[in-house]
């Protein structure tokens, strides 16, 4: 969504309505020129300067993002339901981190 701030009215962001239409925008984090939208089953990275969209998905091992993060080091880190998946820029090989072969406390963090 885009807010006009003269009129104060909520608009489809055009750069990016084809590539959400009809989907839920779990999370956004923006990053430099970078801002990465979480939806369900895929990851978008838009830069900001150029209008580029890049999807990542299944492809690169995501299903079930439950969050997105990109720290100090440029590096993106992508939950899903399995484990954790990260990339360096400019992201175009992902790493995954199974979980579920680790033994986790049920009071535990990670």
């Amino acid at each position: 969504l885009h807010l006009d701030t003269r009129t104060k009215k909520l608009t489809s962001f055009a750069p990016l309505h084809a590539a959400t239409k009809n989907a839920s925008v779990r999370q956004m984090v923006r990053h430099g020129d970078w801002l990465f939208l979480s939806l369900r089953a895929r990851v978008l990275q838009y830069n900001i300067s150029t209008r580029e969209i890049k999807t990542f998905g299944r492809a690169e091992g995501i299903d079930n993002v439950s969050h997105i993060y990109v720290d100090n080091a440029q590096r993106l880190w992508i939950g899903v339901k399995k484990g954790v998946l990260h990339a360096s820029a400019p992201y175009n090989k992902f790493e995954f981190t199974n979980l579920e072969e680790h033994k986790f406390r049920a009071d535990s963090a990670y």
